[in-house]
């Protein structure tokens, strides 16, 4: 297991490019991760780039992945590299209990993973 204290810390600090906009369910996609013996559903914004879930966990209505940026195609054919590794936050939609909707989405640099206990991609 790898060392969870390094020194110095370390940090994935977001701070400048941030952004916020509401989605609704006609213009979100659907991406399924396994948890705890079950499927669940998450909804994202279509425009979102794939992604492969590594760690789930859940607490009460919050449902919280980390993953990896899939590589994907644009519109032209052209290939977006992935690879960076992805931290999401998703509520319980109220009216379906296997259905989450995104709240908060984050690039990580791939080197973080590695203090997770995950290795880099």
């Amino acid at each position: 297991m790898a060392e969870r204290v390094p020194k110095p810390f370390y940090i994935d600090d977001l701070k400048r490019k941030h952004e916020a906009y509401p989605y609704d369910e006609v213009g979100s996609r659907t991406f399924e991760v396994a948890h705890e013996g079950r499927t669940i559903r998450l909804l994202m914004p279509r425009d979102m780039p794939p992604v492969s879930c590594r760690v789930a966990a859940a607490r009460g209505e919050a449902l919280f992945l980390v993953g990896e940026q899939l590589d994907e195609e644009d519109e032209d054919g052209r290939v977006i590299e992935g690879g960076n590794g992805i931290l999401i936050v998703a509520l319980r939609l109220a009216d379906r209990d296997a259905t989450f909707w995104t709240l908060a989405w984050h690039q990580l640099f791939p080197q973080t993973l590695g203090f997770l206990g995950i290795p880099e991609f």
